[in-house]
Protein backbone atom coordinates (compact mmCIF):
# COMPACT_ATOMS: atom_id res chain seq x y z
CA UNK A 1 0.00 0.00 0.00
CA UNK A 2 1.39 3.19 -0.96
CA UNK A 3 0.55 7.19 -1.55
CA UNK A 4 1.36 10.65 -2.24
CA UNK A 5 1.13 13.08 -0.01
CA UNK A 6 2.62 16.08 -2.20
CA UNK A 7 2.09 19.40 0.30
CA UNK A 8 4.01 17.13 2.90
CA UNK A 9 8.26 17.29 2.45
CA UNK A 10 8.88 13.67 4.17
CA UNK A 11 12.34 12.56 4.70
CA UNK A 12 14.35 9.88 2.55
CA UNK A 13 14.02 6.44 3.37
CA UNK A 14 13.43 5.92 6.97
CA UNK A 15 10.79 3.14 8.74
CA UNK A 16 8.54 3.54 11.72
CA UNK A 17 6.60 1.04 13.76
CA UNK A 18 3.14 2.45 13.82
CA UNK A 19 1.53 0.46 17.10
CA UNK A 20 -1.88 0.99 18.61
CA UNK A 21 -3.09 -1.00 21.65
CA UNK A 22 -6.61 -0.69 23.09
CA UNK A 23 -6.23 -1.66 26.68
CA UNK A 24 -9.11 -4.00 28.37
CA UNK A 25 -10.25 -4.99 24.41
CA UNK A 26 -9.38 -8.53 22.88
CA UNK A 27 -6.89 -6.87 20.02
CA UNK A 28 -4.10 -6.64 21.78
CA UNK A 29 -1.41 -4.73 19.46
CA UNK A 30 -2.56 -3.41 16.03
CA UNK A 31 1.32 -2.62 14.21
CA UNK A 32 1.32 -0.87 10.81
CA UNK A 33 4.94 -0.94 9.56
CA UNK A 34 5.56 2.34 7.22
CA UNK A 35 8.82 3.38 5.09
CA UNK A 36 8.90 7.26 3.57
CA UNK A 37 10.92 6.63 0.61
CA UNK A 38 10.99 10.76 -0.98
CA UNK A 39 7.47 11.31 -1.15
CA UNK A 40 5.64 8.44 -0.87
CA UNK A 41 4.63 7.08 2.11
CA UNK A 42 4.10 2.96 1.44
CA UNK A 43 2.81 0.55 4.10
CA UNK A 44 5.37 -1.87 4.13
CA UNK A 45 2.92 -4.74 6.70
CA UNK A 46 0.18 -4.43 8.87
CA UNK A 47 -0.51 -7.21 11.28
CA UNK A 48 -1.99 -7.67 14.75
CA UNK A 49 0.07 -9.23 17.73
CA UNK A 50 -0.95 -10.53 21.46
CA UNK A 51 2.16 -8.90 23.14
CA UNK A 52 4.99 -7.06 22.56
CA UNK A 53 7.32 -9.32 21.95
CA UNK A 54 5.37 -10.91 19.40
CA UNK A 55 6.67 -7.96 17.35
CA UNK A 56 10.31 -8.38 18.16
CA UNK A 57 9.87 -11.64 16.71
CA UNK A 58 8.21 -10.28 13.26
CA UNK A 59 10.58 -7.22 12.97
CA UNK A 60 13.28 -7.37 14.97
CA UNK A 61 14.43 -4.06 16.97
CA UNK A 62 15.72 -2.27 14.72
CA UNK A 63 12.96 0.17 14.00
CA UNK A 64 11.42 3.29 16.29
CA UNK A 65 8.45 2.62 17.61
CA UNK A 66 5.58 5.50 17.42
CA UNK A 67 3.11 4.00 20.04
CA UNK A 68 -1.16 4.93 20.49
CA UNK A 69 -2.38 4.03 23.65
CA UNK A 70 -6.70 3.68 24.22
CA UNK A 71 -9.19 1.99 25.94
CA UNK A 72 -9.32 0.95 29.37
CA UNK A 73 -8.04 3.20 31.61
CA UNK A 74 -8.13 6.50 29.22
CA UNK A 75 -10.88 9.26 29.45
CA UNK A 76 -11.94 11.63 27.09
CA UNK A 77 -13.59 14.69 27.71
CA UNK A 78 -14.60 18.17 25.38
CA UNK A 79 -14.17 20.97 27.29
CA UNK A 80 -14.77 24.87 27.03
CA UNK A 81 -11.39 26.60 25.78
CA UNK A 82 -9.95 28.23 28.19
CA UNK A 83 -6.46 28.76 30.07
CA UNK A 84 -7.71 26.55 32.99
CA UNK A 85 -8.98 23.74 30.74
CA UNK A 86 -7.14 20.58 33.05
CA UNK A 87 -9.21 22.08 36.03
CA UNK A 88 -12.64 21.24 34.30
CA UNK A 89 -10.77 17.68 33.76
CA UNK A 90 -8.99 16.77 36.10
CA UNK A 91 -11.65 18.63 38.98
CA UNK A 92 -9.79 18.16 42.19
CA UNK A 93 -7.26 15.80 41.27
CA UNK A 94 -3.29 16.31 41.05
CA UNK A 95 -2.41 17.34 37.90
CA UNK A 96 1.37 15.52 38.47
CA UNK A 97 -0.64 12.32 38.59
CA UNK A 98 -2.03 11.99 34.81
CA UNK A 99 -0.80 12.69 31.18
CA UNK A 100 -2.40 14.20 29.29
CA UNK A 101 -3.37 14.80 25.48
CA UNK A 102 -5.05 18.02 23.93
CA UNK A 103 -6.22 18.75 20.51
CA UNK A 104 -7.01 22.27 20.77
CA UNK A 105 -9.60 24.22 18.31
CA UNK A 106 -11.05 27.47 18.46
CA UNK A 107 -14.37 26.91 20.81
CA UNK A 108 -13.49 23.74 22.37
CA UNK A 109 -10.35 21.39 23.64
CA UNK A 110 -10.71 17.61 23.10
CA UNK A 111 -8.64 15.84 25.96
CA UNK A 112 -7.60 12.16 26.59
CA UNK A 113 -6.34 11.89 30.10
CA UNK A 114 -4.47 8.59 31.46
CA UNK A 115 -2.75 8.44 35.33
CA UNK A 116 0.94 8.04 34.39
CA UNK A 117 1.81 4.53 35.79
CA UNK A 118 -1.01 3.10 32.99
CA UNK A 119 1.53 5.00 30.37
CA UNK A 120 4.50 4.37 31.93
CA UNK A 121 3.68 0.38 32.17
CA UNK A 122 3.53 0.37 28.51
CA UNK A 123 6.69 2.29 27.51
CA UNK A 124 8.51 0.34 30.44
CA UNK A 125 7.03 -2.76 28.53
CA UNK A 126 8.29 -1.60 25.16
CA UNK A 127 11.78 -1.17 26.11
CA UNK A 128 11.86 -4.10 28.20
CA UNK A 129 11.68 -5.94 25.07
CA UNK A 130 14.37 -3.90 23.34
CA UNK A 131 12.06 -1.79 20.95
CA UNK A 132 12.88 2.14 21.18
CA UNK A 133 9.59 4.21 21.28
CA UNK A 134 9.89 7.64 20.01
CA UNK A 135 6.03 9.20 20.40
CA UNK A 136 3.11 8.61 21.49
CA UNK A 137 -0.41 9.74 21.75
CA UNK A 138 -3.22 9.02 23.82
CA UNK A 139 -6.63 8.54 22.90
CA UNK A 140 -8.03 8.69 18.91
CA UNK A 141 -8.72 12.93 18.72
CA UNK A 142 -5.21 12.84 16.81
CA UNK A 143 -6.72 11.74 13.99
CA UNK A 144 -8.22 15.51 13.21
CA UNK A 145 -4.48 15.95 11.52
CA UNK A 146 -5.60 13.34 9.14
CA UNK A 147 -8.90 15.31 7.93
CA UNK A 148 -7.11 17.53 5.81
CA UNK A 149 -5.95 14.39 3.66
CA UNK A 150 -9.12 12.25 3.60
CA UNK A 151 -11.81 15.38 3.27
CA UNK A 152 -14.56 13.20 5.69
CA UNK A 153 -17.46 14.81 7.84
CA UNK A 154 -16.06 11.91 10.56
CA UNK A 155 -13.67 9.64 11.67
CA UNK A 156 -15.24 6.01 13.62
CA UNK A 157 -12.95 4.36 15.53
CA UNK A 158 -13.04 1.18 17.75
CA UNK A 159 -13.48 3.45 20.88
CA UNK A 160 -14.92 6.69 19.26
CA UNK A 161 -16.84 8.49 16.47
CA UNK A 162 -15.39 11.76 15.79
CA UNK A 163 -17.46 14.30 13.92
CA UNK A 164 -15.94 17.42 12.09
CA UNK A 165 -16.87 21.13 10.62
CA UNK A 166 -15.33 23.28 8.56
CA UNK A 167 -12.58 20.58 8.65
CA UNK A 168 -12.02 21.28 12.58
CA UNK A 169 -13.07 18.71 15.01
CA UNK A 170 -16.53 19.78 16.60
CA UNK A 171 -17.38 16.69 18.36
CA UNK A 172 -17.20 13.06 19.66
CA UNK A 173 -19.73 10.31 21.03
CA UNK A 174 -18.38 6.86 22.17
CA UNK A 175 -18.76 3.55 19.81
CA UNK A 176 -21.06 0.75 20.92
CA UNK A 177 -18.99 -2.38 20.98
CA UNK A 178 -20.25 -3.72 17.91
CA UNK A 179 -20.29 -0.32 15.56
CA UNK A 180 -18.77 -0.34 12.32
CA UNK A 181 -15.25 1.16 12.29
CA UNK A 182 -15.31 3.83 8.77
CA UNK A 183 -12.95 3.41 6.44
CA UNK A 184 -11.48 6.16 4.19
CA UNK A 185 -9.63 6.70 0.51
CA UNK A 186 -6.48 7.85 0.50
CA UNK A 187 -5.00 7.78 -3.01
CA UNK A 188 -5.69 4.40 -4.23
CA UNK A 189 -5.79 2.73 -0.46
CA UNK A 190 -8.47 2.76 1.88
CA UNK A 191 -7.80 3.08 5.56
CA UNK A 192 -9.57 2.44 8.52
CA UNK A 193 -10.57 4.83 10.92
CA UNK A 194 -8.28 3.26 14.01
CA UNK A 195 -5.57 3.07 10.80
CA UNK A 196 -5.86 6.81 10.84
CA UNK A 197 -5.15 7.31 14.29
CA UNK A 198 -1.91 5.55 13.48
CA UNK A 199 -1.30 7.67 10.69
CA UNK A 200 -1.92 11.05 12.82
CA UNK A 201 0.48 10.49 15.40
CA UNK A 202 3.17 9.90 12.84
CA UNK A 203 2.23 13.50 11.49
CA UNK A 204 2.35 14.96 14.59
CA UNK A 205 5.51 13.48 15.31
CA UNK A 206 7.12 14.70 12.00
CA UNK A 207 5.04 17.79 11.74
CA UNK A 208 4.09 19.04 15.28
CA UNK A 209 1.41 21.22 15.01
CA UNK A 210 0.76 23.58 17.90
CA UNK A 211 -2.87 23.02 18.23
CA UNK A 212 -1.85 19.65 19.58
CA UNK A 213 -0.75 19.75 23.51
CA UNK A 214 1.40 17.46 25.28
CA UNK A 215 4.20 15.59 27.32
CA UNK A 216 6.13 16.18 24.13
CA UNK A 217 9.70 16.09 26.16
CA UNK A 218 8.84 12.74 27.75
CA UNK A 219 10.61 11.05 25.20
CA UNK A 220 13.26 13.36 23.62
CA UNK A 221 16.37 10.67 25.43
CA UNK A 222 14.63 8.15 23.14
CA UNK A 223 14.74 10.25 19.58
CA UNK A 224 18.07 11.21 20.82
CA UNK A 225 19.46 8.19 21.10
CA UNK A 226 18.07 6.79 18.37
CA UNK A 227 19.04 9.68 15.97
CA UNK A 228 22.58 9.02 17.46
CA UNK A 229 22.92 5.21 16.68
CA UNK A 230 21.55 6.56 13.16
CA UNK A 231 24.51 9.06 12.78
CA UNK A 232 26.61 7.09 14.24
CA UNK A 233 26.26 4.12 11.15
CA UNK A 234 25.88 6.74 8.66
CA UNK A 235 29.72 7.93 10.09
CA UNK A 236 31.31 4.77 10.00
CA UNK A 237 30.30 4.32 6.10
CA UNK A 238 31.80 7.15 5.00
CA UNK A 239 34.31 8.00 7.97
CA UNK A 240 37.75 6.47 6.01
CA UNK A 241 37.43 7.71 2.85
CA UNK A 242 36.76 11.17 4.17
CA UNK A 243 40.18 11.03 6.52
CA UNK A 244 42.34 10.28 3.81
CA UNK A 245 40.62 13.07 1.83
CA UNK A 246 40.97 15.57 4.16
CA UNK A 247 44.41 14.69 4.97
CA UNK A 248 45.57 15.49 2.16
CA UNK A 249 43.84 19.12 1.72
CA UNK A 250 45.10 19.76 5.07
CA UNK A 251 48.38 19.34 3.92
CA UNK A 252 48.17 21.72 1.13
CA UNK A 253 45.58 24.22 2.96
CA UNK A 254 48.67 24.10 5.47
CA UNK A 255 51.27 25.74 3.37
CA UNK A 256 49.00 28.17 1.87
CA UNK A 257 47.73 29.52 4.97
CA UNK A 258 50.87 30.19 6.03
CA UNK A 259 51.57 32.44 3.76
CA UNK A 260 48.53 34.24 3.89
CA UNK A 261 49.21 34.83 8.02
CA UNK A 262 52.58 35.85 7.05
CA UNK A 263 50.94 38.67 4.83
CA UNK A 264 48.26 39.22 7.24
CA UNK A 265 50.80 39.91 10.23
CA UNK A 266 52.37 42.30 8.30
CA UNK A 267 49.64 44.26 7.44
CA UNK A 268 48.20 44.36 10.79
CA UNK A 269 51.63 46.07 12.22
CA UNK A 270 51.33 48.63 9.91
CA UNK A 271 47.54 49.27 10.58
CA UNK A 272 48.24 48.59 14.72
CA UNK A 273 47.90 52.43 15.74
CA UNK A 274 45.10 52.95 13.39
CA UNK A 275 43.39 50.23 15.06
CA UNK A 276 44.05 51.22 18.82
CA UNK A 277 42.38 54.60 17.79
CA UNK A 278 39.51 52.59 16.42
CA UNK A 279 38.88 50.41 19.61
CA UNK A 280 39.20 53.59 21.74
CA UNK A 281 36.37 55.17 19.95
CA UNK A 282 34.13 52.09 19.72
CA UNK A 283 34.64 52.08 23.44
CA UNK A 284 33.02 55.10 23.33
CA UNK A 285 30.12 54.83 21.35
CA UNK A 286 29.22 51.20 23.20
CA UNK A 287 29.39 53.18 26.67
CA UNK A 288 27.07 56.08 25.13
CA UNK A 289 24.56 53.35 23.85
CA UNK A 290 24.99 51.32 26.92
CA UNK A 291 23.77 54.70 28.67
CA UNK A 292 20.85 54.92 26.24
CA UNK A 293 19.60 51.90 26.74
CA UNK A 294 20.04 51.84 30.40
CA UNK A 295 17.61 54.89 30.47
CA UNK A 296 15.13 53.08 27.86
CA UNK A 297 15.36 56.37 25.49
CA UNK A 298 15.09 54.23 22.22
CA UNK A 299 12.61 51.43 23.57
CA UNK A 300 9.28 51.81 22.11
CA UNK A 301 8.10 48.66 24.19
CA UNK A 302 6.74 50.54 27.72
CA UNK A 303 5.47 48.70 30.70
CA UNK A 304 1.93 48.86 30.11
CA UNK A 305 3.10 46.57 26.99
CA UNK A 306 4.22 43.88 29.31
CA UNK A 307 1.77 44.19 32.10
CA UNK A 308 -0.40 43.34 29.36
CA UNK A 309 1.26 40.33 27.46
CA UNK A 310 1.46 38.75 30.47
CA UNK A 311 -1.84 39.46 32.38
CA UNK A 312 -3.04 37.64 28.87
CA UNK A 313 -1.10 34.39 29.78
CA UNK A 314 -1.40 34.72 33.59
CA UNK A 315 -3.63 31.60 35.25
CA UNK A 316 -6.38 32.13 37.76
CA UNK A 317 -3.99 30.14 40.05
CA UNK A 318 -1.24 32.45 39.81
CA UNK A 319 -1.07 36.21 41.86
CA UNK A 320 1.60 38.90 41.16
CA UNK A 321 3.11 40.88 44.05
CA UNK A 322 5.66 42.95 41.83
CA UNK A 323 6.73 43.44 39.01
CA UNK A 324 10.30 45.57 38.30
CA UNK A 325 11.15 46.42 34.43
CA UNK A 326 14.53 47.18 34.12
CA UNK A 327 15.29 47.01 37.53
CA UNK A 328 18.59 48.03 39.51
CA UNK A 329 21.86 46.25 39.34
CA UNK A 330 21.97 47.22 43.17
CA UNK A 331 20.93 50.12 45.86
CA UNK A 332 22.27 53.67 44.72
CA UNK A 333 24.79 55.33 46.81
CA UNK A 334 24.74 58.87 46.58
CA UNK A 335 27.43 59.91 44.34
CA UNK A 336 27.16 56.57 42.37
CA UNK A 337 26.29 56.54 38.44
CA UNK A 338 22.23 54.81 37.91
CA UNK A 339 23.21 51.32 37.01
CA UNK A 340 20.16 49.20 35.73
CA UNK A 341 19.48 45.78 33.75
CA UNK A 342 18.07 46.59 30.78
CA UNK A 343 15.16 44.48 28.79
CA UNK A 344 14.93 42.80 31.83
CA UNK A 345 11.70 41.76 33.71
CA UNK A 346 12.01 40.74 37.53
CA UNK A 347 8.03 39.16 38.86
CA UNK A 348 7.48 38.22 42.05
CA UNK A 349 4.20 36.24 43.29
CA UNK A 350 2.25 33.05 44.60
CA UNK A 351 1.26 29.65 42.75
CA UNK A 352 -1.47 27.13 43.68
CA UNK A 353 1.46 24.48 43.07
CA UNK A 354 4.13 24.00 41.13
CA UNK A 355 2.06 22.81 38.22
CA UNK A 356 0.19 25.73 37.90
CA UNK A 357 3.47 27.93 37.60
CA UNK A 358 5.25 25.11 34.80
CA UNK A 359 1.75 25.70 32.77
CA UNK A 360 2.26 29.46 32.88
CA UNK A 361 6.24 29.56 32.15
CA UNK A 362 5.17 27.36 28.84
CA UNK A 363 2.88 30.34 27.66
CA UNK A 364 5.52 32.70 28.65
CA UNK A 365 8.58 30.92 26.85
CA UNK A 366 6.35 30.68 23.71
CA UNK A 367 6.00 34.34 23.55
CA UNK A 368 8.25 36.74 20.74
CA UNK A 369 9.23 39.17 23.55
CA UNK A 370 10.41 37.07 26.06
CA UNK A 371 14.48 36.20 25.59
CA UNK A 372 15.54 33.91 28.52
CA UNK A 373 13.55 33.26 31.66
CA UNK A 374 15.33 31.90 34.75
CA UNK A 375 13.22 30.88 38.11
CA UNK A 376 15.37 32.91 40.93
CA UNK A 377 13.54 31.81 44.03
CA UNK A 378 10.60 29.09 44.34
CA UNK A 379 9.44 28.23 48.10
CA UNK A 380 6.47 26.01 48.97
CA UNK A 381 4.52 27.82 52.30
CA UNK A 382 2.62 26.10 54.96
CA UNK A 383 -1.05 26.64 53.53
CA UNK A 384 0.38 24.34 50.32
CA UNK A 385 1.26 27.54 47.98
CA UNK A 386 4.49 28.32 46.56
CA UNK A 387 6.06 31.66 46.10
CA UNK A 388 8.31 32.06 43.19
CA UNK A 389 10.61 35.18 41.99
CA UNK A 390 11.18 35.15 38.39
CA UNK A 391 13.72 36.66 35.84
CA UNK A 392 12.67 37.28 32.23
CA UNK A 393 15.20 38.65 29.74
CA UNK A 394 13.78 40.15 26.49
CA UNK A 395 14.11 39.95 23.09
Amino acid sequence: MEWQLSNIRWLKNKNYLLVRHLAGGELAYEVVHVRQDGQELIIVDTFTVQDIPDIVDRVGKRYPVLLNLNGQGFIHKKVAAVPDYLNLVLLNANPSQFYTYTVKETEYYFVTVSRKDVVQRYLTAFEDSGLTVIDFSLGDFVAARTIDLIQAEGIRTAQLKLTFEAMRLHDFERMEPDAVVSAHALGTDQLTGDQLVLLGTLLEHLYPDPKVEYERQLLVGNQKHRSTEQLFNYAVGIGLGSVLFLLLLSYGLLSYFNTQIVAEEEKLFLFNDNYTQLKAMETEVENQRYLINTLGILNSNFKSYYLNEINKTLPAAIVLNELRLNPLQKKIKQGEALQMVSNSIVITGASKNGYYLNQWLKELKATTWAYKIEIVDFAELKDNTASFTLKIELQ
